[in-house]
C-alpha cells in the first residue's frame, strides 16, 4: 500500500506550481493594500485629458528616449512627466514636460527621484 503524506502537511506542499500560485496570491494582496491607500488614477491626475495627451505623445514618440540616446531601439511603455506632477502640478498636461520611456528607464528614474513609486528618497 502506498504511503500517505502526514495529515498536518498537504501532499503537494513542495510542488513548485503551488508555491508559485501562493506567491502570486500574496503579491496581489500586497498590491491591493497599496492601492487602497494610493487612490484612483483619476484622483492622482491621470484622467481622460491625460489619457488623450498620452496617446498623442506615444504616437509621436514611440521609442524610449533614453534607449535611443544609448543607440538602442526599444518601444516605449510609459509616457513620463519630466518634472513630476508632485513638483509642478501646472505642467501635468504640458506636452513639453513629457518623454517616452521603456519600463526599465522609467523605473530607474522613479527610484532615483523619489525613492521608488511613492516612497520618499533617502
Amino acid at each position: 500500500m502506498p504511503r500517505r503524506a502526514p495529515a498536518h502537511r498537504p501532499a503537494n506542499a513542495g510542488d513548485p506550481k503551488i508555491k508559485e500560485q501562493e506567491r502570486k496570491i500574496q503579491e496581489r494582496r500586497r498590491k491591493a493594500a497599496v492601492d487602497r491607500h494610493r487612490g484612483s488614477a483619476a484622483s492622482r491626475g491621470y484622467d481622460g485629458d491625460w489619457r488623450r495627451l498620452r496617446l498623442a505623445h506615444i504616437q509621436s514618440e514611440p521609442l524610449c528616449r533614453r534607449c535611443k540616446a544609448e543607440g538602442r531601439i526599444v518601444v516605449a511603455d510609459v509616457v513620463d512627466h519630466i518634472v513630476p506632477i508632485s513638483v509642478d502640478p501646472d505642467r501635468r498636461l504640458d506636452p513639453s514636460n513629457l518623454q517616452s520611456l521603456c519600463k526599465h528607464h522609467h523605473d530607474v528614474k522613479t527610484a532615483r527621484e523619489d525613492g521608488g513609486f511613492g516612497r520618499r528618497a533617502k
